[in-house]
């Protein structure tokens, strides 16, 4: 999903001249620390550094009281 809004919310077409197809052959983590939202944000990071393109904002904190990191953009879409 983060590489979905990354490709909806730039011009990717003045970046490619052809189709990509991105494989994703492994990811390391440490599974007590994943979020799903984050994961959404680091594709999204990944394909900015990839196509050389400054990463698009967002806003995220770390709430202590639910202890994870919030990010109110994805919070918006529930």
């Amino acid at each position: 999903m983060g590489l979905e809004w990354f490709v909806k919310s730039v011009d990717i077409e003045n970046l490619i001249n052809e189709s990509k197809l991105i494989k994703i052959r492994s990811i390391n983590f440490h599974y007590a620390d994943y979020q799903k939202e984050g994961f959404f944000f680091a594709m999204a990071s990944w394909a900015a550094k990839y196509f050389g393109v400054e990463m698009l904002a967002y806003e995220a904190f770390f709430d202590r009281g639910q202890n994870k990191y919030i990010f109110p953009l994805l919070e918006k879409g529930k």
